[in-house]
């Protein structure tokens, strides 16, 4: 039996190339395999990255956050408690949702740049719907639910949806692009948590905003111990 010097796999004496890698196995025959398709049950990797982009993006997140968990401690402070039938419900006035909106500005150049930092791939634009579903989020904060339930159910749940969609895919993005790196796959699962409990607790906003800065920051630290590009399949 040969054994393959590439994956290690047993071949019969007889063969030219492996049959797991298709390495060749003669000398003399030159054959080179892209290493993307060497192993037959190898994940694909489909996101292809660059650095400096990318952690420009992270940089603007982790900005945001840091600024969203300041203005959100400031917005609770003015909160307006109504109590409704022995029940105290709380929202925030108008103008705070108008300040909380403009800050989040900051979070759409963060997406607008995570596109370029992913090689233009159109599907890293699906990350923008997690600012759009934070304004819708905040909006819902205005409303009181008390007076004006069915309004207030027909911005706060499709606008939750958008946050997590929108920030999980980039979780995920983030993840696929450096999967070989466990600083980014504990980062990234992180983040993914804090997307669920923004939708669950909005009210902790101020607190859940800073998991979401550390792990940013994590995981630009990890970008900048790596190379300049990630080479991979670009889907």
């Amino acid at each position: 039996m040969k054994k393959c010097p590439r994956c290690g796999a047993e071949n019969p004496d007889d063969a030219y190339f492996c049959k797991v890698c298709y390495y060749p196995l003669t000398e003399g025959v030159k054959f080179e395999v892209p290493e993307s398709v060497t192993l037959r049950g190898k994940q694909e990797h489909h996101f292809t990255y660059s650095r400096n982009a990318l952690v420009a993006s992270l940089a603007l997140n982790a900005a945001y956050h840091i600024a969203l968990s300041a203005a959100f401690f400031i917005v609770v402070a003015y909160t307006v408690l109504t109590e409704i039938n022995q029940t105290v419900v709380a929202t925030i006035p108008m103008k705070y949702f108008e300040v909380l909106s403009l800050i989040t500005v900051l979070e759409f150049v963060s997406g607008v740049v995570a596109y370029f930092a992913f090689k233009s791939n159109k599907r890293a634009l699906i990350y923008l719907l997690y600012p759009i579903g934070l304004i819708g989020i905040f909006y819902s904060l205005t409303i009181n639910p008390q007076t004006g339930f069915g309004y207030f159910s027909l911005v706060y749940y499709p606008s939750s949806l958008l946050v997590i969609v929108g920030g999980s895919y980039f979780a995920v993005m983030l993840r696929d692009a450096l999967h070989d790196d466990s600083v980014v796959k504990w980062s990234t699962l992180v983040m993914m948590l804090y997307y669920f409990a923004v939708v669950l607790m909005p009210g902790l906003i101020s607190i859940l905003s800073l998991v979401n800065f550390a792990s940013s920051i994590a995981i630009i630290y990890a970008v900048l111990q790596r190379g300049g590009v990630k080479v991979g399949n670009q889907g």
